[in-house]
């Protein structure tokens, strides 16, 4: 079985992180967040974020300009 390309898995991972922006900024909506909630989303969106940046690092011809592409929709 083929791991999947990077650039896959970096689109996944945009994905999911608009998902889960999302379901945060639904959560502020109806004001059932807590500042502890807050922290964790932010602790674990900027993992990922260093986590893509090394995907992107690591796929050059593509990733950044994936990166660059789902970054501007935001």
């Amino acid at each position: 079985m083929n791991p999947t390309p990077p650039n896959v898995d970096i689109a996944l991972r945009v994905t999911h992180l608009r998902a889960t922006l999302h379901a945060l900024s639904f959560d502020l909506s109806t004001q059932s967040t807590t500042a502890e909630q807050l922290t964790g989303a932010a602790d674990y969106m900027e993992r990922l974020a260093a986590d893509l940046r090394g995907q992107a690092d690591r796929a050059p011809s593509r990733g950044p300009r994936l990166l660059a592409e789902e970054g501007s929709d935001a």
